[in-house]
């Protein structure tokens, strides 16, 4: 399973934060941080990678739609991928 970290904060995090490498057993096989300025606050989104099925890099996280305007971490758990992939 992956580790995921929301943080907000004064200070943006990068992907060698203290709190990135606690749950680093949660992901071993990668890792990725994004941050915005919210108001007078940074807030971040870190995610630690388990890799399973998708080994390739298009499944690094956090993600974000083609424009960047919509990012999303998860733990990647989607059991009905086959019937999604059939229906998309």
């Amino acid at each position: 399973m992956c580790g995921i970290l929301a943080y907000l904060g004064p200070q943006r995090i990068d992907q060698d934060h203290p709190a990135l490498s606690t749950i680093a057993h949660r992901g071993p096989d990668g890792k990725g941080v994004v941050s915005w300025e919210v108001g007078g606050a940074v807030l971040s989104l870190g995610h630690r990678r388990l890799s399973i099925i998708d080994l390739s890099e298009n499944a690094l996280q956090p993600m974000h739609s083609p424009d960047k305007r919509h990012w999303i971490t998860y733990n990647g758990e989607i059991y009905n991928y086959v019937e999604l992939g059939n229906d998309l």
